[in-house]
């Protein structure tokens, strides 16, 4: 007997039942947001006001990308991403070379680079232990009662 003459779900029917909550998620929190973005971008529209967006064409982006001020903080966000994104990859390609090599305490170094990556999900699940027994934070109220 194939797929299709099995009574209950198919395979795809089954898949389809885990994508789609998520999918519907996934456009409430991230696509829906992005959309209502952009139609604002061609509004006049104020959050603080109670009047409805007013349309006005392209005359926003106009404002913003004649702006002389605008592109100040254009620049100085450009030379910062840059030097950011330099100096890490610096750094980073340094590290990545040195640890590449055999050398003593190697294990030791790499251990101590790695522990912050580590612990910050090590935390987090403690943090869930304690949302779903919270007995155990209450441990040391209980035994001194």
């Amino acid at each position: 007997m194939n797929a299709l003459g099995r009574k209950g779900l198919s395979d795809f029917q089954i898949k389809l039942l885990f994508i789609i909550p998520t999918m519907t998620v996934l456009v409430f929190i991230v696509i829906y947001p992005i959309v209502w973005s952009i139609y604002l971008s061609f509004n006049d529209y104020r959050a603080v006001l109670p009047e409805p967006p007013r349309f006005v064409g392209i005359q926003n982006y106009v404002e913003i990308l004649t702006d002389p001020v605008m592109w100040k903080h254009m620049q100085i966000t450009g030379k910062f991403v840059f030097l950011a994104v330099f100096s890490q990859f610096i750094i980073g390609f340094g590290v990545a070379l040195m640890l590449n090599r055999q050398f003593r305490g190697k294990g030791l170094i790499t251990t101590l680079m790695l522990t912050p990556m580590m612990l910050a999900p090590v935390i987090v699940g403690i943090f869930w232990r304690f949302l779903f027994d919270p007995s155990l934070s209450n441990a040391s109220t209980h035994q001194s009662a």
